[in-house]
């Protein structure tokens, strides 16, 4: 073999040594740095198939699909059960956004049969449903509206709602259980007509008002009343608009739902129990994403706790039977931005620290100090809701001598911070349809 071709064959092994290093080292990185995975749940189809356009759950699921899981949501609308034009869409998964169960059926009926799957949204279950489901928790409901009234020291209660419907049936079950401890009795006004839930206005009759008329006037004065929601709060307010009769320092108030339009325009302006309608259909979505992981109960039931009490003029009042506590109570408000202490109320009235208690807790059911930290946290609510100003200036509005002490008093409250709070209120602000 010539030389020159020695150096052939030896350059060709070295090429080749060279190739054989390079594939395994592709290998290698293959190995080291996956190939980029596609989404699973990506470009998905999801229909809401509704009674009427323009619902906060509607809401919440199109920005939800659109912003956070890359979905395409449509809103499919039929008051008599044809949803031909959603089936043609051919969506992956429905949102049943119905509320009469009777409505909602044939439609999950129809999904089922061609092979969709589905979630339902549902004013409340007390059992498991037999599609996944999403729904309020109507007994917490109940619970917060007794709490809340226990705290302002009422004696005597009522409810009104609507008693074909399962949410108002359970709200006043926990409502009325939740004051059976201490003895009281709740005064009921149930109305399937003047509370019908329509999507038209409510049918006023001069013989349901006379009736509901006679019923306000029967209450005790300071009887706090519980309202469903806030639209039967808002109805018995015009009813007794119409009718000459005062409610505003008469009968604390409080419905369910923090509707923006209802509780602004009600006289008094309605306190309320929020709830996240924007969250059923945020909910709805993540519930059919498990789905499409192979995460899903079939008969799973996801329930949204209600969000603290949302605090207007319709509670504002203070009644009290005792004289001195009632004096009390308006020095304590007049004087929330000041250091305001027990012993600075006490010296006012002219009465020991023991008598005050002893007043407070016989007609408050909690002390003179927890009268204080009470009202200075409902009003760093409003403001924190309400209002831009700046924290610093929230803890000296509300009496507190530094923002660190209010912001930690504040965590141990609600386990959030004063801006925490606010945040959560900010992304609540749409009026809609329920």
């Amino acid at each position: 073999m010539t030389g020159a071709r020695l150096l052939n064959v030896v350059r060709l092994q070295i090429f080749c040594l060279f190739l054989f290093e390079l594939e395994e080292s592709l290998a290698i990185a293959a190995i080291i740095t996956p190939l980029p995975v596609q989404k699973k749940n990506s470009n998905k189809k999801i229909a809401i198939a509704a009674m009427s356009f323009g619902t906060r759950a509607q809401l919440g699921a199109i920005q939800h699909g659109s912003n956070e899981l890359g979905w395409t949501v449509r809103c499919f609308v039929s008051a008599g059960g044809h949803y031909e034009r959603m089936f043609a869409w051919k969506p992956d998964g429905v949102f049943i956004n119905i509320d009469d169960a009777e409505e909602s059926a044939p439609v999950h009926r129809l999904c089922v049969e061609r092979g969709i799957p589905v979630v339902n949204s549902t004013w409340d279950c007390v059992s498991r449903p037999s599609v996944p489901s999403v729904a309020f928790n109507s007994i917490q409901i109940g619970q917060s509206a007794a709490e809340y009234f226990r705290e302002l020291g009422l004696a005597s209660f009522a409810f009104v709602g609507h008693p074909e419907f399962l949410y108002s049936r359970l709200r006043l079950q926990s409502f009325a259980e939740s004051l059976e401890a201490s003895g009281a009795t709740v005064n009921v006004l149930h109305d399937a007509e003047v509370f019908d839930e329509s999507i038209h206005g409510p049918q006023y009759e001069l013989s349901k008002e006379t009736l509901i008329v006679d019923w306000l006037n029967s209450l005790e004065e300071g009887t706090g009343i519980f309202f469903a929601n806030d639209r039967q709060a808002f109805i018995i307010g015009e009813i007794a608009l119409h009718h000459g009769i005062v409610l505003q320092g008469r009968f604390p108030m409080l419905g369910v739902d923090n509707d923006p339009f209802l509780c602004e325009v009600m006289h008094p302006k309605l306190s309320s129990i929020p709830v996240s309608f924007e969250g059923l259909g945020i909910t709805a979505l993540e519930m059919l994403k498990d789905h499409f992981q192979g995460q899903l109960d079939p008969n799973e039931l996801r329930v949204l706790e209600p969000l603290p009490i949302i605090f207007r003029e319709s509670t504002e009042v203070q009644i009290s039977a005792d004289s001195l506590v009632q004096k009390a109570m308006a020095y304590i408000e007049a004087n929330l931005e000041k250091d305001c202490r027990v012993v600075d109320v006490a010296k006012h009235l002219g009465v020991s620290l023991p008598t005050l208690h002893r007043k407070f807790n016989d007609h408050r059911g909690h002390t003179p100090y927890d009268e204080i930290q009470n009202r200075r946290f409902r009003q760093a609510e409003r403001i924190l809701r309400e209002t831009q100003m700046s924290i610093d200036q929230v803890s000296i509005d509300c009496g507190f001598k530094s923002r660190a002490r209010f912001s930690n008093a504040f965590k141990e409250r609600y386990e959030m911070t004063p801006s925490e709070f606010r945040q959560s209120y900010s992304s609540n602000n749409v009026t809609l349809k329920r």
